[in-house]
Protein backbone atom coordinates (compact mmCIF):
# COMPACT_ATOMS: atom_id res chain seq x y z
CA UNK A 1 0.00 0.00 0.00
CA UNK A 2 2.67 2.65 0.85
CA UNK A 3 4.50 1.41 -2.50
CA UNK A 4 1.28 2.32 -4.50
CA UNK A 5 1.38 5.78 -2.58
CA UNK A 6 4.71 6.36 -3.33
CA UNK A 7 4.38 5.72 -6.70
CA UNK A 8 1.86 8.01 -7.29
CA UNK A 9 2.88 10.69 -5.45
CA UNK A 10 6.29 10.53 -7.84
CA UNK A 11 3.60 10.20 -10.76
CA UNK A 12 1.38 13.44 -9.85
CA UNK A 13 4.61 15.56 -8.28
CA UNK A 14 7.96 14.49 -9.99
CA UNK A 15 9.40 15.44 -13.10
CA UNK A 16 8.20 13.69 -16.40
CA UNK A 17 10.73 10.73 -16.77
CA UNK A 18 10.91 11.31 -20.83
CA UNK A 19 11.59 14.90 -20.83
CA UNK A 20 11.21 15.99 -24.48
CA UNK A 21 11.90 19.80 -24.01
CA UNK A 22 14.03 20.19 -20.80
CA UNK A 23 10.94 21.09 -18.85
CA UNK A 24 9.63 18.52 -16.64
CA UNK A 25 6.26 19.92 -16.07
CA UNK A 26 5.10 18.71 -13.35
CA UNK A 27 2.70 19.81 -10.97
CA UNK A 28 5.67 21.40 -8.64
CA UNK A 29 6.62 22.78 -11.62
CA UNK A 30 3.56 24.69 -12.57
CA UNK A 31 3.36 25.83 -8.52
CA UNK A 32 6.94 27.22 -9.05
CA UNK A 33 6.33 28.72 -12.34
CA UNK A 34 3.01 30.42 -11.10
CA UNK A 35 4.81 31.80 -7.96
CA UNK A 36 7.69 33.06 -9.94
CA UNK A 37 5.37 34.74 -12.59
CA UNK A 38 3.47 36.26 -9.86
CA UNK A 39 6.52 37.76 -8.38
CA UNK A 40 7.73 39.00 -11.73
CA UNK A 41 4.34 40.63 -12.79
CA UNK A 42 5.24 43.45 -9.78
CA UNK A 43 8.34 44.08 -11.19
CA UNK A 44 8.51 46.94 -14.15
CA UNK A 45 10.20 45.81 -16.94
CA UNK A 46 10.62 47.23 -19.98
CA UNK A 47 10.33 44.39 -23.12
CA UNK A 48 12.41 44.69 -26.32
CA UNK A 49 10.58 43.66 -29.48
CA UNK A 50 11.99 40.32 -31.24
CA UNK A 51 14.13 42.74 -33.59
CA UNK A 52 16.44 43.60 -31.35
CA UNK A 53 17.37 40.31 -30.24
CA UNK A 54 20.89 39.22 -31.17
CA UNK A 55 20.58 36.89 -34.00
CA UNK A 56 17.02 35.24 -34.59
CA UNK A 57 15.02 34.89 -31.71
CA UNK A 58 12.67 32.24 -33.20
CA UNK A 59 15.38 30.60 -34.19
CA UNK A 60 17.42 30.67 -31.24
CA UNK A 61 14.97 28.76 -29.05
CA UNK A 62 13.24 26.91 -31.54
CA UNK A 63 10.96 25.44 -28.86
CA UNK A 64 8.53 28.35 -28.85
CA UNK A 65 7.20 27.31 -32.03
CA UNK A 66 5.10 24.27 -29.96
CA UNK A 67 3.27 26.60 -27.77
CA UNK A 68 2.51 29.81 -30.02
CA UNK A 69 2.31 32.10 -33.05
CA UNK A 70 5.87 33.67 -32.37
CA UNK A 71 8.00 35.14 -30.26
CA UNK A 72 5.70 38.77 -29.32
CA UNK A 73 8.49 40.48 -26.87
CA UNK A 74 12.07 39.44 -24.77
CA UNK A 75 13.69 40.70 -21.99
CA UNK A 76 17.28 39.22 -19.92
CA UNK A 77 17.42 39.56 -16.46
CA UNK A 78 21.25 38.50 -15.33
CA UNK A 79 21.98 34.41 -16.63
CA UNK A 80 18.18 34.37 -17.68
CA UNK A 81 16.44 35.53 -20.42
CA UNK A 82 12.62 35.33 -20.39
CA UNK A 83 10.49 35.40 -23.71
CA UNK A 84 6.64 36.16 -24.14
CA UNK A 85 4.68 34.84 -27.10
CA UNK A 86 1.79 35.62 -28.46
CA UNK A 87 -1.40 33.32 -29.46
CA UNK A 88 -3.54 34.19 -32.35
CA UNK A 89 -6.24 31.32 -30.99
CA UNK A 90 -6.86 32.10 -27.15
CA UNK A 91 -9.62 32.11 -24.76
CA UNK A 92 -11.47 29.20 -23.38
CA UNK A 93 -11.50 26.39 -24.51
CA UNK A 94 -7.78 27.15 -25.92
CA UNK A 95 -5.29 28.19 -23.84
CA UNK A 96 -4.66 31.86 -22.32
CA UNK A 97 -3.75 34.46 -25.11
CA UNK A 98 0.04 34.89 -23.48
CA UNK A 99 2.65 32.34 -22.41
CA UNK A 100 6.38 33.51 -20.49
CA UNK A 101 9.38 31.37 -20.92
CA UNK A 102 12.51 31.55 -19.00
CA UNK A 103 15.19 30.16 -20.26
CA UNK A 104 19.25 29.90 -18.29
CA UNK A 105 22.11 30.57 -20.20
CA UNK A 106 22.18 27.38 -21.65
CA UNK A 107 18.60 27.84 -23.68
CA UNK A 108 16.99 25.56 -21.02
CA UNK A 109 13.77 26.18 -20.10
CA UNK A 110 13.55 27.36 -16.00
CA UNK A 111 10.25 27.69 -15.75
CA UNK A 112 6.96 28.94 -17.97
CA UNK A 113 3.31 29.78 -17.68
CA UNK A 114 0.27 31.01 -19.28
CA UNK A 115 -1.46 34.53 -18.43
CA UNK A 116 -4.30 36.27 -20.01
CA UNK A 117 -3.79 39.64 -19.11
CA UNK A 118 -0.67 41.90 -19.52
CA UNK A 119 0.38 43.63 -15.88
CA UNK A 120 0.18 47.45 -15.76
CA UNK A 121 4.08 48.22 -14.49
CA UNK A 122 4.88 46.53 -17.79
CA UNK A 123 5.89 47.97 -20.35
CA UNK A 124 5.16 46.40 -23.99
CA UNK A 125 7.73 46.33 -26.61
CA UNK A 126 6.78 48.61 -29.58
CA UNK A 127 5.09 47.20 -32.46
CA UNK A 128 7.87 46.96 -35.48
CA UNK A 129 6.43 49.14 -37.97
CA UNK A 130 6.06 47.38 -41.45
CA UNK A 131 7.70 48.35 -44.61
CA UNK A 132 5.91 49.93 -47.44
CA UNK A 133 4.41 48.03 -50.47
CA UNK A 134 6.65 48.26 -53.51
CA UNK A 135 4.65 49.95 -56.25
Amino acid sequence: MLARLAEFWRAVFGPDPEPHDGYGQSLIDDIRSARRFRALRRQVIVWQPPSQWPGDLDADFPILDRFGDGALCWHSDGDETRVIIDRMWHGWPDPPEFAIFAFDAGRQIVWATDFATWPQVWERAQPEPTPPCPR
